[in-house]
């Protein structure tokens, strides 16, 4: 049986066959006058079959990604004193809060009720109550920040809502130089823009950057064009599978210099999933220092190829020690995975989580071992945790005023009763739900409120995500709005 990647294969095989093979028309070829030449206009299939596939992924994953905005936690300061010296002689209400930094990135939708996969570098500095997320066809929502790991530079949103396009996430091990890539995404604030290449390197590393040391660092490389605001985007391959999430470019001027860094699916796959779970990400730990082999190692140490990593040093009490690792061992595979270098190892043992048995495959002395070890949990910073509780309260996201007999008058209502919306928040629940200033609520699932705390006890006692039918007085008539609680606005 042909797996589906090699039938991708054959398919590009084929074309590149049909091209090298010249099998054009050429007999009754138009011409075009060129000065007193002709140029005649040659067909080529090869190319009007990997442009058919770009633009039918283009259409498939472009509503898969959204436009992420937030505004930055920190201000600049010496902007503010600034601003502040200049506006106050003139009488002037300065307001800190409306010179704060704003920040554009993307994301991509990985389930259809609302989760979105970002970086963590796009949200990190956020005022956790400022992000906004548009999606392809225009439509925002307030989100919910879930969790984000530093580590990965990963991080998960969600909105509420229901039959949102979730990407189909593909096997980044089967990404292969010089295969043809899309990537998605929202540079320089350009919405929905896609961009081509194909994968220009796997298994990248040290990308020049100030990078924390413990970051995991294992990026597909790609020419596809890549800028300010792609973060958090998507690296599509031509069967419209999710290879990756844009994330670096390889840049001296902050812009696109040719090449730009994905972080794999695979991984992004395991992330994203322990933070839905409980807003934060066990890594296995193995508790080893390593280093790549070279040509000399690997002659020293009688090895048929330069692959693999050498342990330098063991933790003590370290799951790596328990096992039974030692200084000087060569790993080679990890569960039957070969380990190219220290970037691989550092992925691979990521992609298992704390309390794993793995197998890991060691040269020593001169041959080959099996040590299962269990892994034990990474420590992580305290002030790295953004994980939120599992289960959010609801929220309405409206102001309420009473409704008094003037109120009841001008609305043309038959009696007094229910509270009246006096803010409703452009992306909030109430506003996606339908429900303007001015109408009056009159009850929740049936339950009659006439007051704001009846009106909060009935919203509080749902979770963020479920949806309520709620009755309203608009318009001089009663109208019953199917509205989706959020947490928050």
């Amino acid at each position: 049986m042909i797996s589906s990647r090699q039938s991708r294969l054959s398919v590009a095989l084929l074309v590149s066959c049909v091209a090298l093979t010249g099998f054009t028309t050429l007999s009754a070829q138009p011409v075009i006058e060129v000065g007193s030449r002709t140029a005649p206009i040659v067909a080529v299939p090869a190319a009007k079959v990997i442009s058919d596939a770009s633009v039918s992924v283009s259409k498939a994953v472009t509503p898969m990604v959204v436009s992420i905005s937030v505004v930055m936690s920190k201000t600049n300061d010496k902007r503010l004193q600034y601003l502040e010296e200049f506006l106050r002689p003139y009488g002037k209400d300065f307001k800190s809060d409306k010179y704060r930094s704003h920040g554009i990135g993307s994301g991509v939708f990985i389930t259809e009720n609302g989760y979105i996969v970002t970086n963590n570098h796009v949200v990190e500095d956020t005022d956790e109550d400022s992000i906004l997320v548009t999606t392809a066809s225009g439509d925002t929502y307030y989100a919910d920040l879930v969790g984000r790991d530093p580590s990965t530079d990963l991080a998960v949103l969600r909105i509420y809502g229901s039959g949102f396009p979730a990407a189909f996430v593909g096997n980044s091990d089967e990404v292969q130089v010089g295969e043809y890539v899309i990537a998605v995404g929202n540079p320089l604030g350009l919405r929905s823009t896609v961009t081509a290449g194909i994968v220009s390197a796997l298994g990248r590393g040290e990308l020049g950057t100030s990078d924390d040391d413990d970051r995991i660092k294992n990026f597909i490389q790609t020419d596809a064009a890549i800028n300010p605001g792609n973060s958090g985007g998507g690296l599509f391959d031509l069967s419209a599978g999710l290879v990756g999430i844009n994330s670096a470019i390889y840049t001296s001027t902050g812009y696109y210099l040719g090449y730009g860094f994905a972080i794999p699916a695979n991984l992004m796959k395991v992330v994203a999933a322990d933070l839905i779970d409980d807003g934060k990400v066990e890594r296995g730990y193995l508790g080893i220092g390593l280093s790549d082999i070279t040509a000399k190692s690997a002659n020293s140490y009688h090895l048929e190829s330069i692959s693999g990593v050498v342990v330098e040093d063991v933790d003590r009490n370290s799951p790596a020690e328990k096992g039974g690792l030692k200084s000087t061992d060569v790993i080679l595979a990890i569960d039957g995975q070969d380990v190219k270098n220290t970037n691989d190892l550092q992925n691979r043992t990521a992609l298992r989580r704390a309390g794993s048995t793995v197998k890991f495959k060691v040269w020593r002395n001169a041959k080959d071992t099996i040590i299962p070890i269990t892994l034990g949990t990474a420590k992580t910073d305290p002030s790295e945790s953004h994980g939120a509780p599992e289960v959010r309260k609801a929220s309405l996201g409206i102001s309420a005023g009473v409704v008094d007999k003037g109120v009841a008058d001008k609305a043309g209502m038959p009696s007094i009763q229910g509270v009246m919306a006096k803010d409703v928040p452009e992306y909030g629940a109430a506003a996606k739900g339908g429900i303007q200033v001015g109408d009056v609520i009159l009850d929740i699932d049936g339950t009659p409120v006439n007051s704001s705390d009846e009106l909060s006890h009935a919203i509080t006692s749902h979770k963020a995500g479920d949806v309520v039918k709620i009755a309203v007085w608009h318009n001089n008539a009663k109208v019953v709005k199917t509205v989706m609680l959020h947490s928050k606005h």
